[in-house]
């Protein structure tokens, strides 16, 4: 993230090593937890998707529901880079499959599968995608594949980086205006327009936060992973030893 914000705000790439010397300067705990590998053992990965296209997640965050701001972001399962994110007022199934997924397909092709929670929010969505299910380069998965959101780890990692950077600063500058009683959420006249402004500022910040998240590297594997389709749907995968 560190590496991506650099790049995204100021257009430099900083080396891993001269970065990693930095943060082990301002940060030496974190950093010897990183080092130690203990943030992935708390956080591990619970399938692997061999390339880009075989699993896209979807998810929804709604720290700030109430004030009338939800973000619905879809993101690759194998890069981790996010495609899309939209922000919209409350949930909408016609919305999110309009203003996201529909522009995906046209512009990105069939993702192999969806991976997504039991939201109702997600219903055309995954009627779409298993409608267009025999048009996939890989058929041997299902379609969508629907989990609780604590078995979606990959989709919820995003979220919390968005979170510090963007959602509890916006909540936190709310809440103080609903104690000091400038806006009145109970008013459907100044809801829509808290909704509104705030929608407009979490932009800003989500646009940030997905720009220094897409520039993270990708990390490799010992074993030979097979990134072609074509490789996939041969029975046989030789593997570098």
């Amino acid at each position: 993230m560190m590496a991506g914000y650099i790049y995204s705000r100021y257009g430099m790439k900083v080396g891993q090593r001269r970065l990693q010397s930095s943060l082990r300067r301002v940060s030496p705990v974190y950093h010897e937890q990183r080092r130690n590998d203990l943030v992935r053992r708390a956080n591990p990965v619970p399938y692997y998707s061999p390339y880009h296209g075989h699993k896209l997640h979807i998810d929804q965050n709604e720290k700030l529901k109430d004030f009338g701001v939800t973000h619905v972001c879809f993101s690759d399962g194998h890069s981790s880079q996010i495609v899309c994110i939209l922000t919209m007022p409350i949930k909408n199934p016609i919305v999110i499959y309009e203003g996201l997924y529909r522009s995906l397909l046209v512009n990105k092709g069939i993702w192999d599968m969806v991976r997504a929670d039991h939201g109702t929010e997600w219903c055309l969505l995954l009627f779409i995608q298993d409608y267009l299910k025999d048009f996939r380069g890989f058929k041997r998965c299902e379609p969508y594949y629907q989990t609780r959101s604590t078995d979606n780890l990959p989709a919820e990692r995003k979220w919390v980086e968005i979170n510090q950077r963007t959602n509890y600063p916006i909540k936190e500058a709310l809440i103080d205006m609903q104690r000091r009683l400038v806006i009145n959420m109970a008013d459907p006249i100044e809801k829509f327009c808290v909704s509104f402004v705030s929608i407009i500022v979490a932009e800003v910040g989500v646009a940030k936060a997905v720009d220094a998240w897409n520039e993270h590297p990708i990390e490799g594997n010992r074993q030979r992973i097979p990134n072609t389709r074509a490789e996939l749907s041969s029975p046989f995968v030789p593997t570098q030893t």
